[in-house]
């Protein structure tokens, strides 16, 4: 409470001294005036910053063995489900054969049998959109599948013979 009307005096007693700053040099001394009253605020960071870091050292070192094994062993588990988890993944995806992007795609998919959903899918859409190969025609080396009768028929036979000489 009497801190309270401290501020409530100082405060007046500022509105009664106010001046308006008319240099640039009322302007910094004002302004460093301020800076000194926050950085004072803030001055004993260092300190509980060092403090803190210690706390954590000590709460390290007073865990027992029990628990640094629980800990060692439930970050073991975590990498553990994560490699399995990437394993389906992969194997999934080269069951299905897709590609690396919609390998990706399955990475949030938690089930086998949800990753094998999607994966037709994807492989579905996938061949939908894909032109397919045309057919292939059995043609000679050199042949272009044409008929070789008219002039372009001539030009290529004839182009074959000085090709072979």
């Amino acid at each position: 409470m009497s801190e309270e009307k401290q501020a409530e005096q100082v405060e007046e007693k500022q509105a009664e001294e106010f001046a308006a700053i008319t240099s640039q040099e009322e302007f910094d001394k004002a302004l460093s005036k301020r800076l000194e009253r926050e950085r004072s605020k803030f001055a004993d960071y260092d300190d509980l910053k060092t403090k803190a870091s210690k706390f954590d050292e000590a709460q390290e070192a007073s865990k027992s063995e029990v628990e640094k094994a629980a800990d060692r062993a439930r970050l073991a588990e975590e990498r553990a489900t994560k490699a399995e988890s990437e394993a389906l993944r992969f194997r999934i995806a080269n069951e299905y054969k897709l590609s690396q992007e919609d390998a990706m795609a399955l990475e949030h998919v938690a089930s086998e049998e949800g990753m094998k959903a999607v994966a037709d899918r994807l492989r579905a859409s996938a061949e939908s959109g894909r032109p397919k190969p045309p057919a292939a025609k059995s043609l000679k080396s050199g042949s272009s599948g044409a008929e070789s009768t008219g002039e372009k028929g001539r030009a290529a036979a004839a182009l074959r013979s000085l090709r072979q000489g």
